[in-house]
């Protein structure tokens, strides 16, 4: 398992914070079909676990990430594909 942190593109311009997370997440995920774990998304991504809830709690509210309870990790959602 991945323990360092997934380094982010280098910006050609000013990013948004918040907006650069949600893709971090979004990257992260689509790099592991078999998902990630809550810990192990937040060591990935080295995020607090805190600000790492309310990113997924939107993102699986909108459908761009889904959790799966059984096995206790988040994957990329429908929306993902329905976008394109």
């Amino acid at each position: 398992m991945r323990t360092e942190p997934i380094p982010a593109a280098a910006p050609s311009r000013p990013l948004v914070k918040c907006a650069a997370r949600v893709l971090d997440v979004l990257e992260a995920l689509a790099g592991r079909p078999d998902g990630l774990g809550f810990s192990a998304l937040a060591a990935a991504l080295d995020l607090p676990k805190s600000r790492l809830h309310e990113l997924l709690g939107v993102l699986t509210d909108r459908g761009y990430v889904a959790f799966d309870p059984a096995r206790r990790v988040y994957d990329l959602g429908i929306r993902v594909w329905e976008t394109g």
